[in-house]
């Protein structure tokens, strides 16, 4: 999984290895559970970043989803994350926690070869 967003003065990349564990080959749902790294480039005027530097951070990431639609080609996926991130040490920005935690919710379409 490799994700990437833009907003304002701030770059975020994650780039996370995900394993997908179902309970039966029947069942439509199963669980999510991964690793990886967030790259986080702050901008150079943003007054909320100043001149911070890129920095990057360790993240888990769990989850769960659910296939409505799964024949032998294609598949509907519909899928909750959450990304457990730990911060790193920042000068221009004040922490409350070394823990901070993103929710992604998605809807994504496969088709097989």
């Amino acid at each position: 999984d490799l994700g990437a967003t833009t907003g304002g003065d701030l770059t975020l990349v994650n780039l996370v290895g995900e394993v997908l564990w179902r309970i039966k080959p029947s069942v439509p749902g199963y669980f999510v559970f991964g690793a990886g790294v967030r790259r986080s480039a702050p901008g150079g005027d943003d007054p909320l970043f100043g001149n911070a530097d890129p920095y990057t951070e360790p993240l888990g990431v769990i989850g769960l989803g659910i296939e409505p639609l799964r024949r032998r080609k294609r598949v509907l996926r519909l899928y909750l994350r959450l990304y457990i991130v730990a911060t790193a040490e920042q000068p221009t920005l004040a922490s409350t926690s070394s823990l901070r935690t993103d929710v992604a919710l998605g809807l994504a379409y496969l088709f097989r070869l």
